[in-house]
């Protein structure tokens, strides 16, 4: 519609006589222009350029004009001068509209007169718009335009068409559509476009996308609503989340049964712990699985004939694993250990079934409906087990105590204290007695940060009581062998001995033989007390020693042993139990009537110097989940103190499943670690972190973590198997400080695992909490629910009147907030400082140009005013560092990579594919800056690859700095036998079929680790060695065994001995590896092979020689010829690493 296709101008020759167009030319002239005419369109102009004159004389207003004015043309008579840049617009040039680049012809023009030019037909012009002419040079502004008579008629029905029509009927269509949207919108916004999409707008009307919208065509500005009313503090308004959890892991190559096929499904070769066992070249699945979203997730049943009805193992007790479903909700993913978890939030009440770990789960991929996604059931921590038998917990625990957790097999769980039980104090004890004192003095309770109240006490007895005899104490009854007797001097000793002990796995029978699995004593059980966990047993031979587990003949239950009492005396007559702090007492019925309680004898006043024998609890007050803090209201009395005693105040009652990690799957090792807390009396100053504490006639020993001075509370953990004796000293051996120990419990924590578990509940976020100090009242002006706020890099003065008339919903209260992120990015764009002054060359010099990272943060970033590249990969994460790598092998873990061109360093942190096989690895930068194109290498393994982007260290201004700590720890400790080593036992007994028969019955216990191998990082080296090099020199070789298996990059290395740091006797590149160099820093792992009983290491599974009729035989037979499998021998070898 701009211009028109069809006219008659161009036609008037060829419609004319002959003898016309030869012998009349200037009359077809004539016709032609006056057609032409007829098809031009008029412009009305405004506001025409002046141009250059000549004046008589400076201050003169009068121009020189020529001699001969023109009549036609007054204005254009004057002397211009010779390099003016604007004139008049002439007949024939070409205008330009300086907004909407049309341009027409000009046919005549009539400035003079009436304004306008009459052009070539062009309603592409905007009203208001600047036209030029390209010879002339004269300028002017549009007022309006006119079409001529055969345009208006040739294109009468296009005017409707918003795209194509003129400017002028433009503007009624805003008036109808777009009446309150302003005319001023921000540059590059076409209005007709808006127009045709304008409905979007209105439908967001009173939205936060109608919000949004709109400030990005007003301002171009990505507006930011928020809502005071979620700011505002309300009653339960706390959100509680509770959910069912299923953790997935990549699938990978395991092994089948003959018999599979499409009929009975997959067959699974299962270890005993139902773990499947992967062939030797297993692959790891790459399937997308957040792409099981809103899916139907599927466990194929495995089917196992040999335990169905008419199998031989039918009735044996093996679980029957079949088919189960879930609906996904949610889906979140992690990095463990190097590897992709995912965590799949399951429908309530989809569940079908039982999910068993190390089995396959499949669903239709949510992208694709073609696709069919596989992922492996993780076993993970399902709770900390405060029901087990073995469940013990220290008073005085706080919830922000801190909580590890330890396994055999698995990693990166994580817990934390969640409730605690309140109780009440029941015993004041004298921590130092002072003198002065008087019996009946008050003592004064500080309630502070103990939720307990009420408690009340006063000193009851001072300057002492009557102690018992010497001779008269518990285990001071015992029968001498008379003189001349076989064996004297002596006393007589019963045949009876007894042992106290934790860990149970069941209950023993009477008369049952128990035997020590270390010591291989035997002995028979006489009496259990399940109060104290005594077990009375007659020796038959041998003796236990401390810390061996004792199993049972009968049922195979195990305790393990903390105390052995051997010698076991005849009493002269019957305990009483008395000892050395106990005191000499009235009898009841002397008693009565008194105003007080208590019996102890006591010596007059004035017999001793006043000193505080015994404190008495009038009240013993409720609600204590920790202890008070205790003074006395005295008159005279100095130098006494005292500590309050409780009864269930502050133990655990509850534990946090903050992570439930991932390949947890050996059920008895599984253990939630805190620190016991000791009560102490008489401590003499500040001990020593992680130092050794010593009880001085136990000799039980444990590691001091923390302590608190005014309730007389020591932390520590890593207690010995043997207990601590209460009373006795116990001494720091660092520091040199003691105390005496009034009472302790060991803190045990047992787990429970599964696959399906439910996390936690928490509350999401702080609503409803008084302690959020974010959280304000409403106020019925801007804190209230029908208030938004508008947070843009304008003034709310410049758009609120269009807010008001476009989007605003009615009834509601806006606000307007100036963004000053906004405004300091758009001064970030200044690239010269020079004409702003001092001050602001300070301000963008100084802090906006601050180049990342110090001497101590390296590497500094080179361009720190380029925008930063941190591609997201579709889960939100952002990666700051990261290379993208072309397709290839990956690197190792923690070795150092370095830029063939920029000679940039790194450590390798984890790599990731991406669908398109393209790869991204995240690293710690230690040097340099890597670049495009340039081919990396590492420094363990030897691999290359060509860097396709650089991400991150690129200009980001952002100066949070994030604090990195990595921790190396390694589990050990109970059930370690052979130089540290766990024992499996002998695996012979584990054959396929029926290793699962026999083992039922068996007494040993075979710990599988489900197929993942998991690293024990330990140390680091501390310098270069060579692929040659026998001695090697770490930072630390403590937790190494003497001697054993180290594992540098994917080398292993066998040494002999350790001398200080030193690793000596070492033989390179063992056991299927090859010798290489490595280089200062790099990661060294303490490599724990599995054992037999023999103390033989090295099992591998393999294929098997032979079956046991000698015919040879292979992996790969067991799914080619039928019935193989039931010839199968025992494993000859099985890899294991116990971590």
């Amino acid at each position: 519609m701009a211009t028109i296709t069809s006219k008659v101008s161009i036609q008037i020759a060829g419609q004319q006589p002959e003898f016309i167009q030869s012998d009349h030319p200037d009359f077809l002239s004539f016709l032609k222009g006056y057609y032409e005419f007829m098809e031009s369109a008029e412009l009305k102009l405004k506001t025409l350029g002046s141009v250059d004159s000549i004046l008589y004389e400076e201050g003169d207003t009068t121009y020189i004009t020529l001699e001969n004015e023109n009549r036609y043309r007054d204005s254009n008579n004057k002397i211009l001068i010779q390099d003016t840049t604007n004139g008049a617009f002439v007949n024939g040039e070409t205008i330009t509209g300086q907004t909407s680049k049309a341009t027409a012809v000009v046919r005549t023009e009539d400035i003079n007169a009436g304004s306008r030019l009459f052009i070539s037909s062009q309603n592409k012009f905007i009203i208001g718009e600047q036209v030029i002419g390209a010879t002339s040079n004269a300028s002017a502004y549009i007022d309006g335009y006119a079409a001529n008579p055969v345009e208006n008629i040739m294109q009468l029905m296009d005017y409707a068409d918003v795209d194509n029509t003129i400017d002028t009927f433009f503007t009624e269509f805003k008036e109808a559509f777009m009446r309150t949207i302003p005319d001023n919108l921000t540059a590059g916004v076409d209005k007709r476009k808006l127009l045709k999409n304008i409905k979007d707008l209105y439908r967001a009307k009173g939205t936060r996308k109608g919000h949004q919208l709109f400030f990005r065509i007003l301002l171009g500005e990505e507006a930011e609503i928020s809502y005071p009313t979620k700011e505002m503090l309300r009653v339960s308004d706390g959100k509680w989340s509770e959910d069912q959890v299923l953790r997935l892991s990549a699938t990978n190559s395991t092994i089948l049964m003959e018999d599979s096929s499409a009929s009975n499904g997959d067959i699974f070769i299962l270890l005993e712990d139902s773990g499947q066992i992967l062939t030797e070249d297993s692959i790891a699945g790459t399937d997308n699985l957040r792409n099981f979203i809103g899916q139907t997730i599927t466990q194929r049943a495995v089917t196992d004939l040999s335990i169905l009805a008419g199998g031989a193992y039918y009735t044996a007790g093996y679980s029957v694993i079949g088919k189960a479903t879930a609906v996904v909700d949610g889906i979140f993913q992690y990095k463990i250990d190097g590897e992709t978890v995912t965590e799949i939030i399951v429908n309530p009440g989809s569940v079908s079934g039982t999910f068993f770990p190390g089995h396959d789960v499949s669903g239709i991929d949510n992208a694709d409906t073609n696709l069919i996604l596989e992922g492996k059931i993780n076993s993970i921590i399902s709770k900390a087990d405060l029901t087990a038998a073995t469940f013990q917990s220290s008073q005085y625990f706080t919830t922000t105590d801190s909580v590890t957790v330890s396994a055999d097999t698995g990693s990166a769980g994580q817990a934390s204290i969640g409730t605690v039980t309140s109780g009440t104090i029941d015993n004041i004890i004298v921590d130092a007695v002072g003198s002065g004192y008087v019996a009946g003095e008050k003592i004064v309770v500080n309630n502070a940060n103990t939720n307990g109240t009420n408690l009340a006490a006063e000193i009851a007895v001072v300057n002492g009581g009557f102690a018992p005899e010497t001779g008269t104490l518990t285990d001071n009854f015992r029968i001498t062998l008379e003189s001349g007797t076989p064996g004297q001097p002596g006393e007589i000793l019963l045949e009876e001995s007894y042992f106290d002990y934790q860990t149970p796995t069941g209950t023993f029978d009477i008369n049952e033989t128990i035997t020590g699995q270390t010591s291989e004593a035997v002995g028979r059980v006489i009496n259990i007390d399940l109060t104290t966990k005594t077990i009375t047993y007659m020796a038959v031979s041998g003796t236990f020693t401390l810390g061996e587990s004792v199993i049972g003949s009968t049922n195979s239950y195990k305790v393990t042993l903390i105390t052995n009492t051997v010698n076991n005396f005849e009493a002269l007559e019957d305990d009483i139990g008395m000892v050395a702090t106990d005191r000499i007492g009235l009898e009841n019925q002397t008693t009565i009537g008194d105003s007080y309680t208590g019996s102890a004898i006591v010596q007059e006043s004035g017999t001793g110097v006043g000193d505080i024998t015994d404190v008495r609890v009038t009240a013993t007050g409720y609600g204590y989940t920790s202890l008070p803090t205790l003074t006395i209201t005295t008159a005279s009395g100095v130098g006494g103190t005292i500590k309050a005693k409780g009864t269930k105040v502050g133990e655990i009652s509850g534990i946090n499943i903050l992570n439930q990690g991932a390949h947890y799957t050996d059920l008895p090792s599984l253990k939630f670690n805190t620190n016991s807390h000791f009560l102490c009396t008489l401590l003499d100053g500040q001990l020593t972190l992680n130092e050794t504490v010593q009880g001085s006639i136990s000799g039980a020993t444990a590691r001091f973590k923390s302590q608190a001075d005014t309730i007389g509370i020591l932390k520590m953990d890593q207690l010995s198997l043997t207990p601590f004796i209460p009373g006795e000293t116990i001494l720091a051996l660092s520091s040199g400080r003691s105390a005496k120990l009034d009472s302790y419990k060991k803190t045990i924590i047992p787990g429970a695992i599964g696959t399906l578990v439910d996390t936690t509940g928490r509350y999401i976020g702080q609503d409803g909490f008084i302690s959020d100090s974010s959280m304000k009242i409403q106020d019925d002006y801007y804190y209230q629910d029908y208030s938004y706020v508008v947070k843009t890099g304008s003034s709310i003065v410049e758009w609120r009147d269009d807010l008001l008339a476009s989007v605003h919903p009615a009834g509601w209260a806006v606000f307007g907030q100036v963004d000053i992120a906004s405004l300091l990015q758009q001064l970030a764009n200044i690239t010269s400082v020079t004409s702003l002054g001092g001050l602001y060359s300070i301000v963008f010099t100084a802090l906006l140009g601050m180049r990342l990272g110090t001497i101590d943060q390296v590497p500094i970033n080179p361009t720190p005013m380029d925008e930063a590249i941190e591609p997201k990969d579709g889960t939100g994460k952002i990666y700051n560092p990261a290379l993208k790598l072309y397709p290839g092998t990956a690197f190792t873990v923690y070795e150092t990579i370095t830029g063939g061109t920029s000679g940039a360093t790194g450590k390798v942190d984890s790599e990731d594919v991406e669908d398109d096989g393209s790869r991204v690895m995240t690293y710690a930068p230690t040097s340099g800056i890597f670049q495009a194109t340039e081919i990396i290498t590492g420094s363990d393994s030897g691999v290359t690859a060509t860097v396709y982007a650089v991400w991150g260290l690129r200009g980001v201004r952002d100066r949070t700095l994030h604090h990195r700590m990595h921790i190396e720890w390694q589990f050990g400790g109970e059930g370690f036998t052979y130089q540290g080593m766990p024992d499996y036992g002998a695996l012979d007994s584990f054959m396929f079929a029926a290793s699962e028969v026999e083992s039922a019955a068996s007494a040993l216990t075979f710990s599988s680790h489900s197929v993942y191998t998991v690293r024990v990082p330990l140390t680091t080296l501390s310098g270069t060695i060579l692929a040659g090099a026998t001695s090697i020199v770490v930072s630390s070789p403590t937790n190494f065994p003497s001697t054993g298996t180290i594992q540098i990059g994917s080398e292993l290395i066998d040494y002999t001995a350790i001398s200080v740091n030193t690793l000596t006797g070492c033989t390179r590149g063992q056991h299927g590896t090859v010798a290489t160099s490595h280089t200062l820093g790099a990661r060294l792992d303490s490599v724990r092979w599995g054992m037999n009983q023999d103390g033989v290491s090295g099992f591998r599974l393999s294929d098997w020689a032979t079956d046991y009729k000698g015919t040879a035989l292979t992996i790969g037979d067991i799914t080619t010829y039928p019935e193989r499998k039931n010839n199968i021998s025992p494993p000859t070898e099985v890899t294991l690493y116990k971590t």
